[in-house]
């Protein structure tokens, strides 16, 4: 709640908690799994989901409160140093219930690897600064904040690794949910969710996301470095009223975005549209954006029909304030390359756009607004 420390919180579980066999679901610092109520815990120590000096053997669900979260919890404060392969959170490794003001104090370390050789069987990462991966609800009007550095390879982000659930900040601009620390790794990365597909509302993201090598098991080359956003590194879902105010600096990243680095959509095999991502109320980015190519104030790049759709009565506010360079191809001021539909939209850019034409990556698309446009743009006013 507002206002509390650690010392305030009712339950403490003060102890090293570590596995030393892979045949365990779930470990949590104060709870393996919790199907009930829980209230008022603070963990401090090591939650290591490791058998041996540098093996990550716990499959799955390690949290520095929780490892699996099914039912309802409130009011949590994190101090526990966090290690695991999947599912890998400062608060709780995996939420599929309810948490609200919760609060993540120190490091979370997820390695990424595989544990199996099919794309099914492949550990993604999942490492969040309070879930490594949230498919219910996590919410905080007062508090619900990520001060801990976040490390992984795929699916890395300051609140959750993946989200395909709700995570809520308060509508008051100071009830926002906020990322304030470093986020690190290699593919879909963000300063609130790795991935999304779910909602996202209501966030400040202040974090310092940075692009690290990494690969995955069996595979000997480092992954590419692609999809880096402020809020979400890639989003199928929706964001509703994001602030990015971090600087983006990803050497060598493409798709990198003050808010996502990829606004994607999902095809069946009918053609039809399963999912995509959209962008509702107002969207801000006011830090610094720079990545190799297909860089955008707003986003790297949306391919969703629908990104942009107000209406005449409430017309979405979408803007760039800062520098957006791409260091070997195209940059603009909102998206770098726009496939969708935009309508009933104020779209404005005050920042700087670098592009690099000799990169050999398209630098010649670049523009203040949109560096290609594929899409339809009607009852918008467009300013730079």
């Amino acid at each position: 709640e507002e206002g509390k420390t650690a010392e305030d919180y009712l339950v403490t579980a003060d102890s090293a908690v570590t596995a030393n066999t892979g045949e365990i679901f779930s470990i949590g610092g104060a709870v393996g799994v919790n199907k009930g109520e829980a209230n008022l815990l603070n963990s401090t120590g090591v939650t290591n989901g490791r058998s041996g000096t540098d093996a990550y053997n716990v499959d799955k669900n390690v949290g520095g409160v929780v490892g699996l979260n099914a039912g309802t919890m409130v009011s949590l404060y994190n101090e526990s140093i966090v290690m695991g392969k999947d599912n890998v959170g400062g608060v709780a490794g995996t939420n599929e219930g309810n948490m609200s003001n919760a609060v993540n104090a120190t490091s979370v370390t997820a390695d990424g690897t595989t544990y199996g050789d099919t794309d099914d069987e492949k550990a993604k990462g999942n490492v969040g600064g309070i879930a490594g991966s949230n498919s219910g609800e996590i919410t905080g009007e007062s508090n619900l904040i990520n001060e801990g550095a976040i490390t992984g390879v795929q699916f890395v982000g300051g609140i959750a690794g993946q989200n395909s659930g709700e995570i809520r900040g308060g509508n008051a601009e100071d009830q926002r949910l906020t990322n304030k620390a470093s986020i690190n790794g290699t593919q879909y990365v963000g300063g609130i969710a790795g991935q999304n597909t779910g909602t996202i509302e209501n966030t400040n993201a202040e974090s310092k996301i940075n692009a690290v090598d990494g690969k995955l098991d069996h595979e000997s080359e480092n992954l590419e470095k692609q999809f880096f956003g402020g809020v979400t590194g890639e989003n199928i879902g929706s964001i509703d009223n994001a602030t990015n105010t971090a600087n983006l600096r990803i050497k060598g990243g493409k798709f990198v975005g003050g808010i996502t680095g990829r606004n994607s959509k999902i095809i069946g095999d009918d053609g039809e549209i399963i999912a995509e991502g959209e962008f509702k109320g107002k969207l801000v980015n006011k830090g610094a954006v720079y990545g190799d190519s297909n860089v955008g104030g707003i986003a790297g790049m949306n391919q969703a029909d629908n990104v942009l759709v107000g209406t005449k009565e409430e017309k979405l506010i979408v803007s760039n304030e800062n520098t957006v360079e791409a260091e070997n191809g195209g940059a603009a001021g909102i998206f770098h390359t726009n496939n969708g539909t935009i309508e009933y939209a104020e779209i404005s850019n005050s920042g700087m756009i670098k592009g690099n034409e000799s990169g050999g990556s398209g630098g010649e698309n670049t523009g203040a607004l949109f560096g290609v446009n594929t899409g339809k743009i009607t009852n918008s006013t467009l300013k730079n």
